[in-house]
């Protein structure tokens, strides 16, 4: 969702109906937000509350209207509301405290010099001086014999399907346990399915039919969600990637792109302005990788 107006600062945050939603990206006059999949699903009014610094000068509360989205229509969310007046000057603070005491001011001029005295009693042994320079390096010496051969190593952990077959290295994301595979000459990380339903399905889905609107949010570079969809992407060695109606869904190689609109490819649409690294979505059949859950740990 496009938000513009003035002022938004920084890290502004933003809530739905009190639910923090994600700012993807902005600047001082407009923000693009990822709205809750309970707003895109059921419409109806929403109160929308943008904080930029915790006072009551840095927040502003307005309200949207979204719209079912039915054949080839859609709903349009209303623009922002303007922002509030500045606030007057507040009084003049009191006088703060007496400054430090000024610095030393220089020194006077050199006297005349004085008359030569008696020679001085010899003084102690002075310390030792400081070190020399570093010599040369020497000649390089003859090669040392070899070493005994150390023990083995334990060997990574690795994610076995139920016939023994290896379907990756185990790992960890920010959503649990995940497993690093390759999929169609692309490295992912997928996570894992931890639930009771595991012995079915390895990995955890979704269905566009059964979610109440789509399982992705997906961007596209025309207007009114047209052309070829896109998913947000990290630029990192490693994409993750979400089953989706039987398919590993990920973003392909990424690069800066701009998108003019925004939606799930099912039930919602929304025209935006914003500009991010992203990647053409890729899908891959999860049957022709032929994993047979449950899955377990191995070396």
């Amino acid at each position: 969702m496009l938000i513009s107006g003035k002022y938004f600062g920084q890290s502004p945050t933003v809530t739905v109906n009190d639910i923090q939603v994600g700012v993807l990206s902005g600047s001082s006059e407009v923000l693009i937000v990822e709205l809750p999949r309970s707003v895109r699903a059921q419409a109806g009014s929403y109160r929308i509350f943008v904080d930029r610094d915790h006072t009551p000068k840095g927040q502003d509360t307005f309200a949207i209207t979204m719209t079912a989205r039915g054949g080839s229509g859609g709903g349009q969310v209303g623009p922002a509301g303007p922002a509030g007046p500045e606030g007057p000057q507040g009084a003049q603070g009191p006088q703060g405290p007496e400054g430090p005491t000024g610095a030393q001011g220089p020194e006077g001029p050199t006297g005349a010099t004085g008359s030569t005295g008696p020679q001085g009693p010899k003084g102690d042994t002075g310390s030792a001086g400081a070190n020399g320079l570093t010599g040369a390096p020497g000649a390089k010496g003859d090669k040392g014999d070899k070493g005994d051969r150390g023990e083995p190593g334990a060997g990574a952990l690795r994610i076995l399907d139920a016939n023994g077959a290896e379907v990756g290295n185990y790992t960890s994301s920010s959503n649990g346990n995940a497993v690093v595979l390759q999929a169609g000459g692309h490295w992912l990380r997928v996570t894992l399915n931890e639930t009771a339903t595991n012995n079915v399905d390895p990995f955890p889905t979704c269905s566009n039919a059964n979610a109440g609107g789509g399982c992705l949010t997906l961007w596209f570079k025309n207007v009114g969600c047209t052309g070829t969809p896109y998913l947000t992407a990290s630029r990192a060695v490693l994409q993750d990637a979400v089953v989706v109606d039987g398919e590993l869904r990920f973003p392909g190689p990424v690069s800066l792109q701009s998108f003019g609109s925004m939606g799930d490819g099912v039930s919602w649409c929304a025209n935006t302005t914003a500009s991010f690294d992203a990647g053409e979505m890729q899908a891959i059949d999860l049957a022709t990788l032929h994993i047979q859950a449950p899955l377990a740990l191995g070396r």
